[in-house]
């Protein structure tokens, strides 16, 4: 979890640190898209990747460090399909 009561030198370093979790390929896109301003059809020729897939990734990315930063599970598919126990044995 991001520490609110470090300094902000301390804080940036921790973020880093998050960061560099990310697959390269995410970390690239974070940088291109977020950092430097290029537009999705300039990464997607680039990367030589559809635009759509990109902009998922990037969602992808962004939950991830959300989920490290605060230390709670995003909502994800996982949790979205699990199918409820059904018979009064599996909820015991």
């Amino acid at each position: 979890m991001l520490d609110a009561s470090l300094g902000t030198s301390e804080r940036l370093q921790q973020f880093d640190s998050y960061f560099h979790r990310l697959p390269p390929e995410d970390q690239v896109l974070l940088l291109l898209r977020d950092k430097y301003g290029f537009a999705y059809s300039e990464i997607a020729a680039a990367l030589s990747q559809p635009e759509a897939s990109l902009r998922l990734k990037r969602l992808q990315a962004l939950q991830s460090l959300e989920e490290w930063i605060w230390e709670t599970p995003t909502l994800g598919l996982a949790s979205v399909t699990e199918t409820p126990p059904t018979s009064p044995e599996a909820t015991r």
